[in-house]
């Protein structure tokens, strides 16, 4: 059989751990040959450790690979981390559905199981299941709530309706002990670039996206905006790869990156909400 992706080490939250997931997937099948061999190995079983929400990047390229190969009769074999931690993580937060293995259950509710949408509509009824017991837990106002899950269904609506995803990857933890809630999106749609540059002449195309004054022939502008409303309102953190261009607003200073050695045919963000000493969303 032939190993097509190797992962291992430790991927965590932050903006170059996140880059060297992306980079380390993409150059691997980038190098491949394929259609080489009818059987093929994704290895996992070196990695180590990798926090909840990020695993549904490797979860989305997996799944991107095996669609992709179903007309050829390829077959895939999965061999999960060797470590016993990480794999009961796999189980609880439903990645483990890969090798067609039952999930286990969550006790502690702090993980937002990892689900592919085909629409909207099948995104938002999932939040209004996935946050809204969590958040009344942390004793957020119910038109708290609802106002959180309209402006990050604006994320999942540009996905389909900009992006021409066919599917969008989701995942979520929380954190207690950091009072800390992490989610990630993840989709192989058109990139910010490939949206806008027919608007604009600059590589910045995700500030642009944010302007509150801009949008594409579709609108594109101005759900952005008010997702990034969402983000001012609950001082979160973001990160958002798209193509090579690297955007990220961190302790709040803004930063929009061109980084030539990755290139992720998709769109990625990777949120985080900070939480106070009482688990409550902070607001600005």
């Amino acid at each position: 059989m032939n190993t097509l992706i190797k992962i291992s080490g430790s991927y965590n939250s932050c903006k170059n751990s996140i880059k060297k997931l992306i980079k380390d997937i993409t150059n691997q099948i980038n190098k491949k040959n394929f259609f080489a061999h009818k059987e093929k190995i994704i290895d996992m079983s070196e990695l180590t450790y990798i926090d909840s929400n990020l695993s549904v990047i490797i979860f989305g390229f997996i799944k991107s690979i095996v669609n992709a190969s179903s007309m050829f009769a390829v077959n895939f074999k999965i061999i999960p981390p060797k470590q016993d931690a990480l794999r009961q993580v796999l189980y609880k937060n439903n990645f483990c559905r890969l090798w067609n293995d039952k999930a286990l259950e969550d006790t502690h509710k702090t993980i937002i199981k990892i689900a592919e949408y085909k629409n909207a509509t099948d995104c938002i009824e999932s939040m209004l299941i996935d946050f809204y017991e969590l958040f009344r837990n942390l004793k957020m106002s119910e038109n708290d709530i609802f106002k959180f899950i309209e402006y990050l269904g604006e994320v999942f609506y540009n996905c389909f309706q900009h992006g021409n995803s066919k599917s969008v990857y989701f995942s979520g933890q929380f954190f207690p002990q950091k009072h800390e809630l992490d989610v990630t999106i993840f989709n192989f749609g058109k990139t910010f670039k490939q949206n806008i540059s027919n608007f604009i002449r600059d590589e910045k195309y995700i500030s642009w996206a944010f302007l509150p004054e801009t949008s594409t022939a579709n609108s594109l502008g101005m759900g952005m905006f008010k997702f990034l409303n969402l983000l001012k309102e609950y001082n979160a953190d973001i990160i958002i790869i798209s193509d090579n261009e690297i955007y990220s607003i961190e302790n709040g200073t803004i930063k929009d990156e061109i980084h030539r050695d990755i290139n992720l045919g998709g769109t990625l963000l990777n949120i985080k909400f900070k939480l106070d000493e009482y688990n409550i969303i902070k607001k600005c």
